[in-house]
């Protein structure tokens, strides 16, 4: 083997071990691109949490003022027109509450959406990276068997000259 053949092979030798590095470099941003999303739909978590205690908070005052309202009604006979302002006002206030309410549920049917198609498109970019690196790993192991393959030749080449040389 000449020394030209010799560099040539030891250049192919560290073209070939940038591209593993890089392979690796791709892998590990990949893998940090799966941790942000992870974290992304962990604060979804979150805020689906508040949203439900915020529910629960406004349907126990709306059962307040339910019951408010029925003792009111017990009383209707003793206070007359005051019962039916007070009616009246709990009315508002109910109709406020349910409305606010109503917006909740909305906004936490409207955060399902967002979540399900969030971890669907989290799925689907996971599939796809993890497609990538299988084809890049195929392609490293065949790369790397084709190298090894040439060094074989290679060295099989230089112990006959060695031998032809010692001859």
């Amino acid at each position: 083997m000449t020394e030209d053949q010799f560099r040539t092979l030891l250049e192919e030798l560290s073209a070939t071990k940038a591209l593993v590095e890089g392979t690796d470099l791709r892998v590990r941003d990949q893998g940090e691109k799966l941790d942000r999303i992870e974290a992304r739909v962990s604060g979804h978590d979150e805020k689906l949490d508040r949203i439900e205690a915020r529910q629960e908070r406004a349907e126990l005052r709306l059962g307040s003022h339910d019951e408010k309202l029925e003792r009111i009604e017990a009383r209707q006979g003793e206070y007359g027109d005051k019962i039916d302002a007070l009616k009246r006002h709990f009315d508002v206030v109910g109709e406020s509450l349910f409305a606010q309410v109503q917006l909740v549920a909305e906004g936490v049917a409207s955060l399902g959406e967002r979540m399900e198609r969030s971890q669907r498109e989290n799925a689907k970019e996971f599939a796809e990276t993890r497609m990538m690196i299988q084809l890049s790993y195929l392609e490293l192991d065949r790369r790397m068997k084709s190298l090894e393959t040439s060094i074989e030749v290679l060295q099989s080449r230089v112990t006959r000259l060695e031998s032809s040389a010692s001859v």
